[in-house]
């Protein structure tokens, strides 16, 4: 049985059959944005990458080079450039610096260890003993904008999923989470995150409820979706009509009309 990884782990925020679907790799295919994230987490983290300096990505020379350089992110020129920038944004900021490549920082070293008795794995992007760091590639780096898409993409699960696990792994006792975040476009702002004690308890509590799903659903045998019996279709309050007088020229002007129209003429 494969580690639980919180890639995977994650989906269980959806449905038991979006987890299934995530562990067993027959997902969906990695964007642009994924695979471009990967190459600048590669290059920021001081990490192995590869940059085809062809035109065309296909061809003898493009599958040479793939097979030359499996196992590590995949940059055109263009790419590489663009990855730079952002990795100069974070060298130039003293603090996001001193994280990733403080004393004893471990960057990109996976990790296993055992939870509630299930095999559990993960990288954490920087980690020594007493915080992990987490680093962000992302349309904006604006604090209240972050913290709010990042709650929504559940950052603080992943980071609690990695502070247990290095503590579980033996490899230390981190107490503190960080996230590094950096804008993937021109000026390439960085903001450096603390979580807070509520934000990895929370964190934590989603890993051990989704974690628990898992571990039932084996047992089972049994990754429903979404729901399993009928859902009530409801709206919460009744819609008040005033039918207008329907004249010579047409029906009435009534907000019912004008609403079924605008649904025709966008349908």
């Amino acid at each position: 049985m494969r580690p639980v990884h919180f890639s995977k782990l994650k989906h269980m925020a959806l449905s038991p059959a979006h987890y299934l679907q995530a562990a067993e790799g027959g997902g969906w295919p990695s964007t642009g944005a994924q695979i471009f994230g990967r190459g600048a987490h590669a290059m920021i983290l001081d990490q192995p990458y590869a940059v085809f300096e062809g035109k065309v990505r296909r061809g003898k020379e493009w599958e040479s080079f793939k097979a030359e350089h499996s196992g590590v992110p995949w940059l055109s020129r263009k790419e590489a450039d663009q990855c730079k920038a952002l990795a100069d944004a974070v060298q130039a900021n003293r603090e996001a610096r001193s994280l990733i490549f403080g004393a004893g920082a471990v960057r990109e070293q996976k990790i296993g260890w055992l939870q509630l008795g299930r095999e559990c794995a993960g990288t954490p992007d920087v980690r020594n003993t007493s915080y992990i760091v987490d680093l962000k590639t992302t349309k904006s780096a604006h604090p209240e904008r972050f913290i709010r898409d990042a709650t929504w993409r559940a950052y603080h699960a992943q980071l609690a999923w990695y502070l247990d696990g290095v503590r579980l792994s033996g490899l230390g006792k981190p107490t503190e989470a960080y996230v590094v975040a950096v804008e993937s476009t021109l000026p390439h702002t960085v903001t450096v995150f603390r979580l807070t004690e509520q934000a990895i308890d929370q964190g934590r509590r989603l890993c051990r409820i989704w974690l628990e799903r898992v571990l039932g659903c084996e047992r089972d045998g049994h990754w429903p979706g979404y729901c399993e019996s009928v859902v009530d279709f409801d709206v919460d309050e009744p819609l008040e009509l005033e039918f207008g007088d329907t004249d010579a020229d047409g029906p009435s002007a009534s907000p019912l009309n004008a609403t079924l129209d605008e649904m025709d003429a966008a349908f």
